[in-house]
């Protein structure tokens, strides 16, 4: 039995699955009309590819609050294509991009104004690639560059570095990290911003240190350390946070799903960390 804490763990069950299912009823009259009933209010959408595939990630985690997680993976999925697009139109301004989203076709042209994106997002974008499986999404949202940030400080630089060269083969990790580290103090990170790096950002990569060296019995230290801290976070959050975001820890799920893809390692019993998804049962059938 886990001994690791849910700071959402007071709501009853049924509050929550009533919950999911009006998110999910708006969701579905939403692109209904978008894309069947009023198709011209999204013929141009490029502006909004981004903050709707960040809807889908909100919504999937109401799906995983409700026990139904599985029910949500089609929302993921199309978060994904959201952000296939995404990143394809930003990343080749001036060209044209056809792509299709529920079996409705756009031929856009890329913009390089919609690239901004906060390290926040990004990191929560790349882990929905990470858990899906989805090499080809990684590669695209692994084409952010430090000018893309949206409110950045120092960290925000080498973090952005530091995970997106994971996925480079030869990069120096050692290096990068190393820049992370100096970067993380107080003399680059604002008193708003250090309980996110001190309490979620550090102790993921400490999980990503685990995996990238080999080291089991670091992996489940640094897992059962970061969930802690999660926990700590999201019980009693700071003002301004976006709460939603916690409740699932879908970077450490990232992270934890490629550790079981090749080692075969497993993770702590707790709601922040989806088995279905980190063991891909959602493949299943």
């Amino acid at each position: 039995m886990s001994d690791l804490k849910y700071h959402n763990d007071h709501y009853k069950l049924v509050n929550l699955q009533n919950a999911f299912q009006i998110h999910l009823d708006t969701y579905n009259n939403r692109w209904q009309r978008y894309l069947e009933l009023e198709p011209a209010i999204y013929e141009e959408p490029q502006a909004r590819l981004n903050s709707d595939a960040m809807d889908c990630i909100s919504l999937s985690f109401h799906a995983q609050n409700a026990e139904k997680g599985l029910e949500g993976v089609p929302i993921m999925r199309f978060g994904l294509d959201l952000l296939h697009a995404h990143y394809n139109l930003v990343s080749n301004p001036g060209q044209r991009h056809i792509f299709t989203l529920k079996e409705h076709v756009f031929r856009l042209e890329g913009r390089a104004e919609h690239r901004s994106i906060m390290v926040d997002d990004w990191l929560l974008q790349l882990s929905l690639a990470l858990c899906l499986r989805d090499a080809d999404a990684v590669e695209l949202i692994c084409r952010c560059e430090e000018d893309w940030l949206e409110y950045p400080d120092a960290f925000d630089f080498a973090l952005l570095k530091f995970v997106r060269n994971i996925f480079v083969q030869d990069a120096d990790q050692t290096v990068l990290l190393r820049e992370v580290m100096e970067k993380s103090g107080p003399e680059h990170v604002d008193e708003f911003r250090a309980p996110y790096v001190n309490q979620l950002f550090l102790p993921y990569l400490d999980v990503w240190v685990a995996v990238l060296s080999n080291d089991a019995a670091h992996y489940q230290r640094a897992i059962h350390k970061a969930i802690e801290l999660h926990y700590k976070f999201y019980n009693d959050p700071p003002e301004g946070a976006v709460t939603w975001g916690g409740d699932v820890a879908l970077l450490i799920s990232a992270v934890a799903g490629l550790a079981y893809d090749k080692h075969g390692w497993q993770v702590p019993d707790t709601p922040y960390l989806p088995k279905w998804l980190i063991y891909k049962e959602f493949e299943e059938g």
